[in-house]
């Protein structure tokens, strides 16, 4: 008893503190953080100002060829510039300019200025959205890797002169009524821990509509790398057909044209449903299956070419979304070599499609369509996502069986989809050993990996998810071990707002994966205060409490919070009224309902709605809490009411699913 008592207790201290202060609670071995991270503020204060009593001298300046990222960075510029001092900022052209040092420019990209200006970066070292801000004489540079890096300059600027942070689609912080802003000696590099942080696998990031606000919002968070943007599609025909980005091999190699003449490309197990990556030992089948998905690659190039799609940087070729892998003799074999790994037919296989369009790329006629450092992934995933590596105990180290599983200077690179984890413990716990092993064996031999990651309940969408504390250990592991992409999957179908804090865990996952080393605490404090205002205090506490119950359920009821579970949380019997009331009165006594909170804005009627709907948000998750589990608490009247309240919050703030296939429509029917 005694013992339950202390896991307990430790678990309850863990959620509460984020593993930030304390010593390792059923850790691993953590490793020393990596020190080679570039986030580099350094300024000092001049004699000069940009802004000074209300008026500036100051002009933005733009390269000749302006970028779609160049034009947002202008716009956020000027708009976020006169927000902040009243100021508007004239924007001229930069490419015939020369630097002087009596000139008063905020340069954007490579100018005219930076290239006479006799500064030299180093770009490449910047990678795609790393920044560089210099000031030279009276001039600002405000630099990147990229255009999308110039993009980010620009919000770093605005940080450093008004303290402007995006925190939702609908919220974000500056400085207002400033008169006067220094001319700082600017001296900031600031590259991202994690070269692509994805924008995409988050439902409530995604920017799929004309609305600015809604498109912005992901370039303020800096996430705007999703990774089907860095990934060529694959058509299954001409350019007019579906195509696909992930899951596509039947995109490769569609039965409906290949598998009557041509049974060996497929499963075994299910022809329609995965390939057979060694065309069950056949070798002729094998080069037919090689070449076919080679000039699938190849059309691609061509439907894409490099200069109208500078970011198509690799082709995915993805098993189906199953676990129908094949099991003839060869493909068994094949494994059985390699730590009983099926990815070892797939590694091999990409590699020879790899040579063929490397080959392809290098003809003359070809060299609009051929991309330096192409890359080819694989799905490390379900069935393929254990390793073809053995660890040796004498070495400790993993140990490949032969070169047919390495990338051998080919660019073939795993997706990683780490869907096994219990994501409500550190990567370091010994409850997560297992996939980081997994991952560890990975990165030994493939650098520049992508990452594909989870945290919440597929299944229950109104459910609250206690990800944090994997976030805070597992994106500074993964930029330790040099990683090139993350995509957090979270409510990949929700749109509008979303419950359970998950705006928050957006917020906090787009932080870290830029810079690892912040403090998860100071962030969601942050987000509070920004988000809640006079409520952040209250909604703090709801969240908390939210985190506590989380821990306790893990010990007592023995869940281990993954992803995947069928059982809907909310319907779960587990679930006590006590808890939920505390969270569910809790949120009622601060919302505008209450009268409590911000009625110093009802003159502001936008901004009263505003805050009043952020917190309604989070009250439905334990409103449905309440309508699934405890009816009987209410009386008929109030549970009507209860319903129709809980309905009408949903459709005014656009809330579409309950579950990843689920869509709230049938639920609002039954309300």
């Amino acid at each position: 008893m005694k013992n339950f008592i202390r896991k307990f207790l430790c678990v309850l201290l863990t959620a509460i503190f984020c593993f930030a202060a304390l010593p390792a609670c059923g850790k691993n071995n953590e490793p020393e953080e990596k020190t080679n991270k570039i986030h580099d503020f350094s300024y000092t204060e001049t004699e000069n100002y940009v802004v000074r009593d209300g008026a500036t001298g100051y002009k933005v300046a733009l390269p000749e060829n302006v970028s779609t990222e160049i034009n947002y960075a202008r716009n956020e510029l000027v708009n976020l510039f006169k927000e902040a001092t009243g100021v508007t900022l004239d924007v001229v052209s930069g490419a015939n300019l020369t630097h002087s040092a009596e000139n008063k420019y905020i340069s954007l990209g490579k100018t005219g200025l930076y290239e006479s200006s006799g500064l030299s970066v180093d770009f490449d070292s910047l990678k795609s959205d790393g920044v560089r801000i210099i000031t030279k004489d009276n001039t600002i540079y405000l630099l990147g890797g990229t255009d999308s890096g110039v993009l980010n300059a620009v919000y770093d600027f605005l940080n450093l002169n008004f303290n402007f942070e995006t925190y939702s689609k609908d919220c974000y912080v500056i400085d207002k009524n400033v008169r006067n802003v220094k001319l700082m000696n600017y001296d900031v590099t600031d590259v991202p821990d994690i070269d692509y942080r994805c924008r995409g696998a988050s439902g409530i990031l995604y920017a799929t509509s004309e609305d600015y606000d809604d498109v912005m919002y992901s370039y303020r968070l800096r996430t705007v790398d999703a990774y089907w943007k860095r990934s060529i599609p694959i058509h299954e025909g001409d350019r007019s057909s579906k195509s696909a980005a992930d899951h596509n091999s039947f995109y490769y190699l569609p039965t409906n044209v290949y598998l009557e003449d041509n049974p060996e490309f497929y499963s075994t197990k299910n022809p329609k449903g995965q390939l057979c990556y060694t065309a069950r030992g056949n070798a002729e089948k094998y080069e037919l299956m090689t070449t076919y998905c080679a000039e699938k690659i190849e059309q691609s190039l061509k439907f894409y070419p490099r200069e109208q799609y500078p970011l198509y940087t690799a082709a995915q070729l993805g098993i189906a979304d199953n676990t129908d892998m094949c099991g003839c003799d060869e493909c068994k074999r094949v494994s059985a070599k390699h730590n009983d790994a099926i990815v070892a037919t797939i590694i091999p296989f990409l590699k020879d499609v790899a040579k063929k369009v490397n080959a392809w790329m290098e003809l003359p006629e070809n060299e609009p369509y051929k991309r330096e450092n192409f890359q080819y992934m694989f799905f490390a995933y379900w069935d393929t996502l254990t390793a073809p590596f053995t660890y040796d105990e004498k070495t400790k180290t993993y140990v490949a069986a032969d070169n047919s599983v390495l990338s051998e200077g080919l660019n073939v690179i795993p997706f990683l989809a780490i869907n096994r984890v219990d994501h409500s413990y550190s990567i370091y716990d010994d409850k997560n050993a297992t996939i980081r092993s997994t991952l560890d064996a990975w990165l030994t031999y493939y650098k520049n990996a992508w990452c594909w990651t989870y945290g919440c309940f597929y299944q229950d969408y109104f459910a609250f998810y206690d990800c944090y504390n994997y976030y805070t250990d597992s994106l500074k592991y993964m930029s330790d071990h040099d990683m090139k992409m993350v995509a957090p999957q979270l409510h990949s179908s929700q749109r509008g707002a979303d419950t359970g804090f998950f705006t928050m865990a957006a917020y906090v996952f787009a932080k870290l994966s830029w810079d690892s080393s912040l403090n998860m605490q100071t962030l969601i404090d942050n987000y509070m205060s920004a988000m809640f205002r006079e409520a952040a205090e209250p909604m703090n506490k709801m969240f908390t409490e939210a985190r506590l119950w989380h821990a306790r359920a893990r010990l007592e009821f023995n869940w281990t919070w993954t992803s995947w579970q069928t059982t809907p949380v909310l319907s779960a019997g587990y679930i006590e009224y006590g808890y939920v009331n505390k969270e569910f009165t809790q949120c009622m006594a601060y919302s505008t309902d209450g009268g409590m909170t911000f009625k110093k804005y009802e003159n502001n009627p936008a901004l009263y709605a505003k805050l009043k709907n952020r917190i309604d948000v989070e009250w439905l998750y334990p409103a449905m809490t309440v309508i699934n589990n405890f009816e009987t608490k209410f009386t008929e009247a109030d549970f009507t009411a209860l319903c129709k309240k809980f309905k009408q919050i949903c459709i005014d703030n656009g809330i579409t699913h309950v579950s990843e296939r689920g869509s709230i429509t049938s639920l609002l029917q039954s309300l």
